[in-house]
This record gives structure tokens, C-alpha cells and sequence, in this order.
């Protein structure tokens, strides 16, 4: 049996779903994660943020990332690779690692560990103000098959 990967898509065997397209996050404080996307991470706002709507969009590349207010309780925090099963994480690809997580650190942002390099990624992760885990990250595009060397 042939392995699928991800260069095959597109090219022999079209996949059932196309491009990721958005990523809903549950909050419990919407203006502190707005700073923290908005200012913090400079992704673009996808509309105006209103406040009293309860929600905010921001366009990072081709995915739309929703921030959607809640009443409940403080998230976990996740630690990398841990439980519960779920969305553990997402990740922003940015072109230098090193000057990403330098400009981050300035930036305030709470650090999960150390660089982590894998035969497909170096990628480095950190939480939002509500725990959340996320990396910045630089593939291996080749690595991967989406690129030719």
C-alpha cells in the first residue's frame, strides 16, 4: 500500500476537504486576548473589533482565527504533548526563528520550553494570556514533499 503524503495532493488524488480555513478560540477575556493577537503577535484584524459583539476576527495568512467570548471556567494550561486528547496547539510560521523568538521575548511572551527541531520543523512554543499553546515554527518545506529542492 502506497503512503499518501502531503506533495499528493493537488497533483494525482485531490483531498475530500481543501485548505484550512478557520480556527475557533474560546476565551474568557476577549480584550486581553485581542492585545495579545492584535499587538503582541501583530496579526491583522479581520474586521473592526467591537467589543460589545463578543467576538474578533484576525486573518492570519489563508486562516481566519475567531476569538469568541464565554462564560466559564479558567482553561488549563496545556504543557506539550500532554492530556487531555483535543486541539493541543496551532502554530504561525515565521521566515527566522531566531529573530521571532527574540522579538517575542522583548514582547513579553511566556515561553512552554526550549527550540524543538524535528526532521520537518524548528519551531519554539508559548502561551496566550489564557494558556493556550502556541509555536512559531519554520518547516522544512522540502522536508515535508510540498517543495522541490
Amino acid at each position: 500500500m502506497r503512503r499518501t503524503v502531503a506533495s499528493d495532493y493537488g497533483r494525482s488524488m485531490p483531498p475530500l476537504v481543501g485548505r484550512l480555513d478557520n480556527i475557533d478560540v474560546l476565551c474568557l477575556d476577549l480584550d486581553s486576548m485581542v492585545r495579545f493577537y492584535r499587538d503582541t503577535l501583530e496579526v491583522p484584524l479581520l474586521f473592526p473589533y467591537d467589543r460589545e459583539s463578543g467576538w474578533a476576527g484576525f486573518q492570519a495568512g489563508d486562516v481566519s482565527i475567531y476569538l469568541i467570548r464565554i462564560e466559564g471556567e479558567a482553561p488549563r494550561r496545556r504543557v506539550p504533548g500532554s492530556e487531555p486528547a483535543g486541539l493541543e496547539s496551532f502554530a504561525f510560521a515565521v521566515p527566522d526563528l531566531e529573530a521571532a523568538i527574540d522579538e517575542l521575548s522583548r514582547r513579553g511572551v511566556e515561553w512552554a520550553g526550549e527550540i524543538v527541531e524535528s526532521d520537518w520543523y524548528r519551531y519554539r512554543s508559548f502561551y496566550d494570556p489564557e494558556g493556550n499553546l502556541l509555536h512559531v515554527t519554520v518547516p522544512d518545506r522540502v522536508a515535508l514533499g510540498l517543495t522541490e529542492r
